[in-house]
């Protein structure tokens, strides 16, 4: 792919040169198709090399995800893209990390509830992934999705430190989520 065809289309030209206009962009599903394992998730070189010429380009260009900030950074790495991980929880921009204060907690609560859950990573097909601020459980890959779904939803249910989480359902995956405003 070439930068002729990255060229924006003619009624795009005027916002593009506009004096301050930005891109943020998610990551799974929109730059990276969905990948069975999330760590096989690959951002579409075409989409990287696009967001690399438009930092250079626009006041402000970035990436969000669901993912652990550390894990979009390492699947980008664009020092210039402005990142936010943890579905807003995380940011960092040049250079500079950010997880508001009213998060900060969760970094141990999250812990203890890996500790707490350690069983569901022996299910099959289950993949735990932890986020700094929160968990996931992956369970696309069991043999039988609607079994694993309901044993992962018990476990959270049992653990004392998963209580203090919000439990959020997509596709898939239960995610442990701090209960706090973004």
């Amino acid at each position: 792919m070439t930068a002729e065809h990255l060229r924006p289309a003619l009624h795009l030209t005027p916002l593009l040169s506009a004096e301050r206009f930005g891109l943020i962009t998610d990551f799974d599903g929109t730059i990276s198709a969905i990948a069975l394992r999330p760590e096989a998730a690959v951002a579409s070189p075409v989409a990287r090399e696009a967001l690399a010429m438009l930092a250079g380009r626009l006041t402000l260009v970035g990436a969000m995800s669901g993912r652990a900030l550390v894990d979009l950074q390492r699947r980008l790495d664009l020092p210039e893209l402005l990142y936010i991980g943890s579905h807003g929880l995380t940011w960092s921009y040049q250079g500079m990390d950010e997880i508001p204060e009213e998060v900060l907690p969760y970094v141990s609560y999250a812990e203890q509830a890996a500790s707490e859950l350690e069983s569901l990573r022996d299910l099959p097909g289950v993949r735990v992934e932890e986020k700094g601020v929160g968990l996931a459980f992956h369970y696309r890959l069991a043999p039988n999705p609607d079994a694993a779904r309901k044993t992962i939803l018990a476990a959270i249910t049992g653990s004392p430190a998963a209580q203090r989480f919000e439990v959020r359902e997509g596709i898939q995956v239960a995610e442990l989520y701090p209960r706090v405003p973004v």
